[in-house]
């Protein structure tokens, strides 16, 4: 049986000065990302700057960040920062999207970010105690089972199943780390 989606996770950037950085200083704050637009952030980046003691402090990085699964990266566009954390929160489960963001890779997402919560919430199945408990509610619900004598059914081997059938079909796990545990499951792209 699927679980149920967990609590939002505290999104945020440190942004820093680049040119304290390269003089040997550092000097930025964590910055929170939720419920801010590229300007907002940018505006954020450049009262960090207006407080460096180093002459022509204009440029800034992304050195570190919190709630976006390694999504973020040094020089990602703020505008892009900000979509992304739009994105997580139209997600119908917020750990289940970082994880499909993980396994998906550049090349298989959409180029526009702001299509990556729909093309997520198309391709989530749910969150499963296990990849066998995914395949036998998978094999109930397209009907495979109605014709399979109840003590029958109770030796097939679900785990099997799940490797060999749903994953040959497309369909992807993702083991679901702290706090979910257990494994997220992810249909085929359409």
């Amino acid at each position: 049986m699927a679980q149920t989606a967990t609590t939002a996770t505290r999104r945020a950037i440190w942004i820093g000065s680049l040119a304290d950085y390269n003089a040997g200083n550092l000097l930025g704050e964590w910055v929170d990302v939720d419920g801010k637009d590229a300007d907002e952030l940018r505006a954020e980046a450049d009262r960090i700057l207006k407080k460096s003691r180093e002459p022509f402090a204009e440029e800034f990085a992304i050195f570190d960040n919190e709630g976006f699964g390694g999504w973020v990266e040094e020089y990602t566009p703020l505008g892009d920062v900000a979509e992304f954390a739009a994105q997580i929160d139209a997600a119908s489960d917020e750990n289940a999207f970082i994880a499909w963001i993980g396994y998906q890779g550049s090349d298989d997402l959409p180029q526009d970010v702001s299509e990556y919560a729909e093309r997520f919430n198309e391709q989530y199945a749910g969150h499963y105690a296990s990849a066998a408990d995914f395949a036998e509610e998978f094999a109930e619900m397209c009907g495979s089972l109605e014709s399979v004598p109840v003590d029958i059914a109770s030796y097939i081997d679900w785990e099997r199943y799940a490797e060999h059938v749903l994953r040959d079909n497309g369909y992807h796990f993702e083991e679901a780390g702290q706090p979910d545990y257990g494994f997220y499951a992810f249909s085929p792209a359409q």
